[in-house]
């Protein structure tokens, strides 16, 4: 189920030329479609397992040809963006095993000890970083109102990108806030199966010194009633902000709250728009009996489908065609080893057939195999 040959490309891309030494070794049917093996160019097999899981995610690969990269620029960012374009093209024709020197090299100018133990959640960031500056995509926390003007101010949507939502509720007043956060992926704590981490990844907490607003405002209020101690521009002028704030509901600036109130609230995180590609990060990594970091060695139960509808934050949703919520599995990267060093290695689905893909050595599998595996970051599509 592989061959063997060696040849040389020669390839000019972004205004630079670019060597690859190709050896073949891949898997394919005779006439079927096949999946390329990186070379592992010394401790790079976190960064090869990752490509071999973006390359499995069309929705991505669609995304990043249509992102316009610097051509010239030496900017690490466009760098970064250029070459790993052109080396998920060569990875996407599955003709030859590739050595990935031009990424590696653009990468350790965001990396300065690049080739040194890293992970691929470390890797899969500074890829999506790079992706976002290039793609002029910020990532910052967002307030309510700010959503509706993302929407519209999106030219290319990042598929991993989505929105997290923390919905905040003061045990004294009731009174809600939200926020909303970027995301281009999941960390989920280790339990005996994915949706029980999701449960507890919604689960909510308390919080003891939470600074409610609504309560700030109406202890504001109590104390301007005695407008002794204000002139009365200031005193009118602050009495009519925070009124209106109470009657519509709005926050207002810190600087108009004359005393602050710290209550006790409970917490809650869920999602607010779902990315057409659900990247979802395993924290193996949990603390041992002495209080050293070891890895777990639990196992975690995932599915070939997901369905988190009820992960949704539907008060913010904006988009009611969104409120179903499907996904099936492309790709599971797993870590082999303990908290010190191991190896990465990628599961993949290429054309309904699943393949194991360790650096070069790839080869068919079996679904129930793709299902016993310890997964360190699981890849899901959206199904429309």
């Amino acid at each position: 189920m592989g061959a063997t040959s060696s040849r040389y490309i020669i390839s000019g891309i972004g205004g630079s030329l670019l060597v690859f030494a190709l050896t073949t070794f891949f898997a394919s049917d005779e006439n079927g479609p096949s999946v390329s093996g990186i070379f592992n160019l010394g401790n790079t097999c976190f960064l090869n397992s990752l490509l071999q899981g973006l390359s499995s995610c069309k929705t991505f690969f669609d995304f990043l040809a249509k992102v316009s990269v610097r051509l010239k620029s030496k900017d690490p960012n466009d760098v970064i963006v250029r070459e790993l374009k052109a080396f998920l093209r060569f990875l996407k024709e599955g003709k030859e095993t590739l050595r990935p020197n031009a990424l590696v090299n653009s990468l350790s100018q965001r990396f300065p000890h690049f080739g040194q133990q890293h992970d691929s959640h470390e890797i899969f960031y500074v890829i999506q970083e790079s992706i976002s500056e290039v793609n002029k995509r910020p990532l910052r926390s967002l307030k309510i109102p700010d959503l509706n003007g993302m929407e519209k101010e999106e030219n290319l949507k990042n598929p991993f990108h989505g929105l997290m939502s923390t919905e905040v509720t003061c045990s004294v007043c009731g009174h809600k806030s939200f926020t909303l956060e970027s995301m281009f992926d999941i960390s989920v704590t280790i339990t005996p199966s994915l949706e029980e981490s999701f449960k507890i990844l919604s689960t909510e907490e308390i919080i003891d010194d939470f600074q409610c607003q609504r309560c700030s405002i109406e202890a504001s209020l109590e104390i301007l009633k005695d407008k002794r101690h204000f002139p009365s521009e200031i005193f009118w002028k602050k009495v009519e902000t925070l009124r209106k704030s109470l009657e519509r509901r709005i926050s207002v600036d810190d600087a108009e709250i004359v005393i602050f109130r710290k209550q006790r609230a409970s917490l809650c995180h869920k999602i607010a728009r779902f990315p057409d590609i659900l990247c979802i990060h395993c924290k193996w990594l949990v603390q041992g009996p002495l209080g050293y970091i070891q890895k777990s060695t639990a196992q975690m139960k995932f599915d070939l489908n997901l369905e988190i509808d009820w992960l949704m934050q539907k008060k913010l949703c904006l988009n009611p065609s969104q409120n179903t919520v499907k996904y099936e599995l492309r790709a599971v990267i797993e870590h082999l080893g303990g908290s010190l060093g191991g190896h990465y290695l990628t599961y993949r689905l290429n054309s309904g057939v699943w393949y194991l893909c360790s650096d070069v050595d790839v080869r068919e599998v079996f679904e129930d195999e793709v299902l016993r595996a310890q997964p360190y970051m699981l890849f899901y599509e959206r199904v429309k």
